[in-house]
């Protein structure tokens, strides 16, 4: 593997990782369309890479903000079993589902979620 590979696949873990804990968003937005640019791997071979870094770097910032009392303990068992059954669901979905296809619905999700994030969300309430 050549250095500027090796450089590739540091950036693409990296900035995302960086953006996500400091914004409180995925990675996977940024991560995804970075592979497929700069490692020029396949929509799902991106996939499937991204959900393998989700699982190991995702340890730090859980146990982070656990130590900070920032997870709501009574949610997080909950949310997990229901975020499981959608990823093994997504995933075979994903696998099914056309490259072209896919690529499109990841874009479109991307920018739907963005514009929400800029017109449409209302500030929680804080417990601080």
């Amino acid at each position: 593997m050549d250095w500027v590979r090796i450089f590739w696949i540091i950036l693409t873990g990296a900035i995302p990782g960086f953006l996500a804990t400091w914004l409180g968003i995925g990675g996977c937005f940024l991560r995804i369309p970075m592979m497929m640019t700069l490692l020029r791997l396949p929509i799902k071979c991106a996939y499937a890479v991204n959900m393998a870094v989700i699982s190991i770097t995702t340890i730090p910032g859980v146990l982070t903000h656990y130590r900070n009392k920032h997870v709501y303990s009574k949610g997080v068992m909950v949310s997990s079993i229901a975020a499981a059954v959608g990823v093994a669901l997504g995933t075979q979905l994903a696998m099914l589902t056309p490259s072209l296809t896919l690529k499109s619905i990841f874009g479109i999700t991307c920018m739907g979620v963005g514009i929400y994030m800029l017109y449409g969300i209302e500030e929680g309430i804080e417990k601080e």
